[in-house]
């Protein structure tokens, strides 16, 4: 029932009243007849009126004191009331609640106390506080108990800190807490409240390793790094710090053609074994896609991170395996050595990401230390990375067709289509000084598609003149691992309308032996569009005929090295064993860098069945092809 104000109910107030209203009505009758009644009537109305109101008056108290009763009571009850709130508010809170006396004795604690400690209340209750810090800090702790002064932490939560506490079990733990005191009779009470630290600390290292490592091979990323490069500097002393930046040959390739999945396996099994070559005082980041930095300390000599280098290298002459298939791969790497080749952490790694270009622009699989003229060659490669954008655009682009020799028929059986760059102001670029920096950039890729359409457009020309003719097309490595190679082939084929068995494509053996399923089944297709296929410059790469057997291959193309060392001792029998294992397997021999008769008569007693070289004719351009024809054409 709803309380009236000071605490009494309305059926209190309303009884009150009530009994007011007798006792004063009661009253008024006695006075009346007091008025009206004889001298000897008045002393019984007078001993009524006494008693009337002796009793209106304990009744009045008796109601008053019961009121009083009722107040005390609801205040008791809201005053329970609150204290159960209170103890559970305590018990249930998120931290451990201690109350220590002024001994430093525990003298409560709340249940989140017991399960952070491990002990329950009676075991604590009676005991130094000291019992749930590490034995090493009792001293320390008692000291600084015995110098608190409560007046200067008297304000509610003050003196909050972190502490090292102890588990029953011996367990430490990082605990924050704050205290609040309380004086009560000159004797100061203390209220801890302690929150465990161990989550937030583990939550603070997974943000920390997540911040300076690589989430997939769960090595030190590119922050954690530099971080480390900038110390070994500053700590280097008489020892050199040397940078080795890695990074993979065909991983692009390997991403596009196996997945991404198995591209991430890839760089997990790389990173462990890299790992496995490091020296002491090393140490190895991820620091891109599928670039991998190591940083050497201590070193006696540059070449020593040279030597390093070759180390890591040597680990990616075997295939690694990827669902249970070998999956060759290949490595370039870039050295930059302190104080050599920079004094600091940022110029260091440019330097090495320099030198890590060089490599991949000079034959790639290899390694370069910086040296200052990198700087320049870097910027001059860049420069001609814009001119060849140029070149594109706007058409100086050449192609160029040397013929090709049959021995047996001693006619004219092909061209082969040679790339050529007219500049409008420096005049003829040398294809060797454009095309590595065209197939390190990724233009030889669109450079090519040119090409191939050239050589088709060119192809439909000569048709048309009654003069059909093949024409060989150089295919770099990027152009075999591009996924639409087979469609681009097949669209310059019918816009040209020229038939397929007239264009011949040269690939080169690093070109066929890497990526080896994913060329295969290109080649395949290929093949099956009528196109011919030839291996290029076959001895300078892996020299295996493994492969021969089980690409669709129509023709080997001898390199021009072993022509030139023809007459010299054993290059005879070289060339004789090509031939001859080249036919055992069904391909036509051509030869390249034909200079002499006397190479050109060798080649024939080795049975070799087409040549190409100076001996027979120079490149052609393209305006001059219907003359040379008509000049070959049987009288």
């Amino acid at each position: 029932m709803p309380q009236a104000e000071g605490g009494q109910s309305p059926a209190g107030s309303g009884r009150l009243l009530l009994a007011s209203a007798l006792f004063a009505s009661l009253f008024a009758v006695l006075l009346l007849l007091w008025s009206t009644t004889t001298l000897p009537q008045r002393p019984v109305l007078l001993v009524g009126l006494l008693m009337t109101s002796c009793y209106a008056l304990f009744t009045l108290s008796t109601l008053r004191l019961r009121r009083s009763v009722q107040r005390f009571s609801a205040a008791l009850r809201d005053s329970e009331s609150r204290n159960h709130r209170y103890r559970s508010i305590i018990f249930n809170a998120p931290d451990a609640i201690l109350m220590v006396d002024a001994d430093g004795l525990i003298c409560a604690c709340n249940g989140k106390a017991e399960q952070l400690f491990g002990y329950t209340r009676t075991e604590m209750v009676g005991r130094p506080v000291e019992m749930l810090l590490p034995e090493r800090i009792h001293a320390r702790h008692r000291r600084h108990r015995a110098g608190f002064d409560p007046g200067v932490h008297s304000l509610p939560m003050t003196g909050r800190r972190n502490v090292v506490g102890m588990h029953r079990d011996g367990t430490e733990m990082a605990l924050d807490i704050a205290l609040s005191v309380e004086t009560e009779a000159g004797s100061a009470r203390f209220i801890a409240f302690v929150r465990d630290m161990r989550e937030r600390e583990r939550l603070e290292q997974a943000l920390l390793q997540q911040a300076l490592h690589d989430a997939l091979t769960d090595l030190p990323n590119r922050t954690h790094f530099m971080e480390q490069l900038a110390d070994a500097i500053r700590s280097a002393g008489d020892g050199g710090v040397a940078v080795i930046l890695l990074d993979l040959d065909n991983f692009k390739t390997i991403n596009e053609s196996w997945g991404h999945s198995q591209g991430d396996q890839l760089l997990i099994q790389i990173a462990r074994t890299i790992a496995l070559k490091m020296p002491e005082q090393s140490f190895l980041a991820r620091i891109g896609g599928d670039e991998f930095a190591i940083l050497l300390r201590g070193l006696s000599a540059p070449a020593h991170a040279v030597e390093m280098a070759n180390q890591v290298l040597e680990a990616f002459q075997a295939p690694f395996l990827l669902d249970r298939q070998s999956v060759p791969s290949s490595a370039s790497a870039g050295v930059a050595v302190f104080p050599e080749d920079g004094d600091d952490h940022h110029v260091l790694l440019r330097r090495a990401d320099l030198a890590l270009f060089a490599a991949k622009s000079e034959g790639r699989g290899c390694i370069r230390r910086f040296r200052p003229s990198l700087e320049t060659d870097v910027t001059q490669q860049l420069e001609l990375q814009v001119l060849l954008h140029e070149a594109l655009a706007k058409g100086q682009f050449d192609l160029h067709y040397q013929p090709q020799l049959s021995l047996a028929s001693r006619t004219v059986c092909g061209f082969e289509a040679l790339l050529r760059w007219r500049h409008p102001t420096r005049g003829n670029i040398a294809p060797g000084e454009f095309i590595h920096v065209a197939e390190a950039s990724g233009l030889i890729v669109p450079i090519g598609h040119w090409v191939l359409d050239a050589a088709c457009r060119q192809i439909a020309k000569l048709l048309a003149a009654g003069t059909p003719m093949p024409i060989a097309v150089n295919l770099s490595a990027h152009q075999v691992r591009q996924d639409d190679l087979v469609d681009r082939v097949a669209d310059a084929l019918r816009r040209h309308a020229v038939p397929a068995s007239l264009l011949e494509l040269e690939l080169t053996e690093s070109a066929v032996v890497r990526d080896y399923r994913q060329v295969a089944m290109t080649l395949r297709r290929l093949r099956r569009l009528g196109v011919q296929l030839a291996i290029d410059d076959f001895g300078t790469g892996y020299s295996s005929f493994a492969y021969l057997k089980d690409f669709p291959l129509h023709k080997l193309k001898i390199d021009r090295s072993f022509i030139a060392d023809l007459e010299k001792r054993n290059g005879l029998p070289v060339v004789q064993g090509l031939v001859s294992l080249a036919h055992s397997m069904g391909l036509t021999v051509l030869a390249e860098g034909v200079e002499t008769e006397r190479q050109q008569a060798l080649l024939e007693a080795c049975g070799c069945d087409e040549l190409q070289g100076w001996v027979f004719s120079a490149e052609l351009p393209e305006e001059e092809l219907a003359d040379f024809l008509r000049r070959q054409a049987p009288k």
